[in-house]
């Protein structure tokens, strides 16, 4: 089955346009990824998904909320006055409450679920620039070498009405200013171009000697989901002092 359909399946509320350019890139994956990372699961429906599509895969998911059963009406099912956690399908699926922005947290999840690395993660969680940035810094150096890392929902940074969000400046776009390219640099949208400077990482390391080599392979941006390859490992992703 592919993703799309596996989706509607489990309801994973996934967008398909995001599952038709997920395809590519994850189906030769689908026998060797052991280890799945998702910030931001919702329902949950997310986590069966990758687990049916990853036959040997541990998936692990957080938010910032449980994770309880629903009625056909997408509400909460109670028991005894509490709601009823999700029961999944599979023991491969791992579910924890806690913050994207957690170090320590998401440290110790990665030690106990993924201690020799994670092969995808996934960011679907705030869509708040600042916080995806402390999901980055903490979890990337915990990927694998070759392992995907792919931020959703990026476009959120445009929206002046979302969380760090501000609308885009018309009369700045494609205009240059002094040998200067001003462009949009708010909320996820700001971040997401912070990216392209890691992609551009030999050059900059070559040419001021930071010290800091290349940690991304490459970085392809579509509509709304970024997909990010990494190609080595390094103590930190800060610069030196």
């Amino acid at each position: 089955m592919s993703l799309a359909e596996i989706s509607v399946k489990h309801q994973a509320l996934k967008p398909p346009y995001y599952l038709s350019v997920y395809e590519s890139y994850l189906a030769p994956l689908t026998a060797s990824t052991t280890a799945l990372l998702e910030l931001g699961v919702n329902r949950g429906g997310s986590l069966e998904l990758w687990a049916e599509y990853f036959p040997r895969a541990t998936v692990v998911g957080i938010d910032i909320k449980d994770i309880v059963e629903i009625d056909q009406d997408w509400k909460p099912i109670y028991k005894n006055g509490r709601p009823v956690l999700k029961t999944f399908s599979s023991s491969r699926i791992v579910s924890k409450m806690g913050s994207q922005a957690d170090e320590a947290f998401l440290t110790g999840l990665s030690s106990d679920y993924a201690p020799r690395g994670w092969d995808i993660i996934i960011d679907d969680c705030s869509h708040v620039g600042s916080l995806s940035l402390q999901s980055f810094l903490t979890l990337f150096p915990l990927l694998k070498i070759g392992g995907l890392y792919i931020v959703e929902d990026w476009g959120v940074g445009y929206k002046p009405d979302f969380a760090e969000g501000e609308a885009f400046d018309t009369k700045l776009h494609l205009t240059e200013q002094d040998g200067k390219f001003p462009s949009h640099a708010s909320g996820l949208a700001g971040f997401i171009k912070q990216l392209v400077d890691e992609v551009g990482m030999d050059d900059i390391n070559a040419l001021s000697k930071t010290g800091r080599p290349a940690v991304v392979d490459w970085m392809h941006v579509y509509k709304g989901a970024v997909i990010i390859k990494k190609r080595r490992n390094v103590p930190s992703l800060r610069f030196p002092a």
